[in-house]
C-alpha cells in the first residue's frame, strides 16, 4: 500500500498542514525525550543543590524546565511559531 499527501503550497492552510508533516517525525522525538528531559533536570537540580546549596521558587523552576524544553525543541529542529499560526 502506499498513501500520497498532495499540498498546494501556494495556500496558506495547505502550506501549514505540509509544515507540519514534514515536521511530525520531529515533533514525535521530541515528545518521546520528555523523560530524558526530566532526568537531565533532576540530576542538574540535584548537583546544583548539593554543591552550591542553591534552592529554587516555583517561577525560577518553570523558567528552568521551560528553558530545557526549548532548548531540546531546538535542536530537534522544532519552531513552534513557524508551525502554529
Amino acid at each position: 500500500m502506499t498513501a500520497t499527501l498532495t499540498f498546494d503550497l501556494e495556500d496558506f492552510e495547505d502550506k501549514m498542514a505540509h509544515l507540519r508533516c514534514v515536521k511530525a517525525t520531529d515533533m514525535a522525538i521530541f515528545l518521546s525525550s520528555f523523560y530524558n528531559i526530566r532526568k537531565g533536570l533532576e540530576n542538574d537540580l540535584e548537583s546544583e543543590e548539593t554543591t552550591e546549596g542553591t534552592t529554587y521558587d516555583t517561577p525560577e523552576l518553570l523558567d528552568l524546565v521551560f528553558r530545557r524544553l526549548h532548548t531540546e525543541m531546538e535542536e530537534q529542529g522544532i519552531n513552534i511559531e513557524e508551525l502554529i499560526r
